[in-house]
């Protein structure tokens, strides 16, 4: 079944209110401690999420259209595009200098900008998406992880004393990253067909699988389960990936 422009600018919305709700309880889970256990165990349930959805989805899609458009290529390019994405972000993570904050620290400011150059990525990459199967499994992980990607940034403006107009204009540009992302991919998606459309949904899906496998591995699941969180925290973490293995079934 093919997923539908309809489908596509519902995400767009599911999407845009899960960030402005991370954003708005951002102060409040700050506040408490279960509060931030609620966080961690989201953002660990998103971890595993988004690894299942990149390996499980993305990568074998982004192959299987890929081969359909070229059959007898050898080439894994796929993964290329893949390790495109990861090296992207993580170019962006550890490479790039930002303006610093009130406290001295660009940590807000790159989070930001990662986040939301992710986020486009991701939000073309499920604008593009033909199948049902495979716009429901990138959606599910976008969801899982934007409202505790929201929650982090509103902590981080709070915790750094960030001016409240710069974090509120920031958070605010967050919320609308990925909506816009699916809008564009989804406005491609109508102008383009035949093979070129099949090659840009895979490399888009490549790209993206990237993307979420640097989100997943090295800002959450590294960050996450460290030392004796992590038997607290693995289960949240393999629920999730097993919720993306399940849907895969048919896929």
């Amino acid at each position: 079944m093919n997923a539908t422009i309809e489908m596509k600018c519902v995400a767009a919305v599911l999407v845009f209110l899960a960030g402005v709700a991370g954003g708005a309880f951002a102060r409040q889970l700050g506040k408490s401690e279960s509060g931030k256990w609620a966080a961690r165990l989201a953002n660990a349930f998103a971890g595993g999420v988004f690894l299942g959805a990149a390996l499980m989805h993305m990568l074998p899609d982004a192959r299987n259209n890929l081969e359909s458009v070229f059959p007898d290529m050898e080439y894994p390019y796929y993964t290329l595009v893949a390790a495109v994405g990861f090296l992207l972000v993580l170019l962006l993570d550890k490479g790039v200098t930002l303006p610093r904050s009130n406290s001295g620290s660009v940590y807000p400011y790159l989070l930001a900008l990662v986040l939301s150059v992710h986020s486009v990525i991701t939000g073309i990459a499920l604008g593009l998406e033909s199948s049902l199967i495979g716009a429901t499994a990138i959606l599910i992980a976008v969801l899982a992880h934007k409202s505790t990607a929201a929650m982090a940034l509103g902590i981080s403006f709070n915790r750094e004393r960030i001016d409240t107009q710069l974090s509120r204009n920031l958070l605010w540009m967050f919320y609308t990253t990925t909506p816009i992302g699916i809008l564009l991919g989804t406005w491609w998606s109508v102008f383009l067909e035949g093979r070129t459309a099949i090659l840009t949904e895979a490399l888009f899906d490549a790209l993206a699988a990237g993307t979420f496998l640097y989100i997943a591995v090295v800002d959450i699941l590294v960050e996450e389960l460290k030392g004796s969180h992590l038997r607290r925290l693995f289960l949240p973490t393999l629920l999730g990936f097993t919720v993306m293995a399940v849907i895969a079934v048919w896929a």
